[in-house]
């Protein structure tokens, strides 16, 4: 996070001149993890007008605050460039346009969600197993989720081949399979 945010900075900084001849007021806004302020801070936002908005996580919030803010900050993305540091997919999935994945320092790639996605498909699973099945299962393929059903369990993977030894459907892609696989040393082929 402490990289992403020094990126972020540097890249600012470097195009520092293009602000300051702009017309347009610029103001950074970083939010920390005190969210008792987080609406006043949204709100001076909007106020100051300003070109963009640098945000931390918004973990710690209960779900419906975590949905309003998160719904502000997409309503003012339209207009504005915000830059998001957040380890919670769930929170860009609903709000970028663009997405930049960065690990150790470096930028691994920046594209929108839906291409993101699209870079994995064909790599996840849902597989139907018993709770015997899942310890073998755990040792064979990344899983990035596992839902009790009736009559067993429902297990999402990452697999670079399809799981041919279980039933399986092919699952659509989403940004926290995106993530599982690119920040997994187990997805290198």
């Amino acid at each position: 996070m402490a990289a992403l945010k020094e990126w972020m900075l540097k890249q600012l900084d470097g195009n520092r001149k293009c602000f300051k001849n702009s017309n347009y007021k610029m103001m950074l806004i970083v939010f920390r993890t005190i969210f008792r302020r987080l609406k006043q801070r949204i709100l001076i936002a909007q106020v100051n007008q300003p070109k963009i908005i640098i945000l931390d996580n918004l973990a710690g919030l209960d779900p419906k605050e975590r949905i309003r803010i998160r719904n502000i900050i997409s309503k003012i993305a339209r207009e504005k460039i915000v830059l998001f540091a957040t380890h919670v997919v769930s929170d860009i999935e609903h709000i970028a346009k663009e997405v930049i994945l960065m690990k150790n320092g470096k930028l691994l790639d920046h594209r929108s969600p839906l291409e993101f996605c699209k870079t994995i498909q064909g790599k996840v699973f849902e597989l139907s197993i018993q709770e015997e099945e899942l310890k073998k299962v755990q040792g064979e393929f990344l899983i990035s989720n596992i839902s009790q059903q009736a009559n067993g369990l429902l297990v999402r993977i990452l697999a670079n081949q399809k799981p041919l030894q279980y039933q399986y459907i092919e699952a659509v892609a989403n940004l926290e399979d995106v993530y599982l696989y690119y920040f997994s040393d187990e997805m290198k082929d």
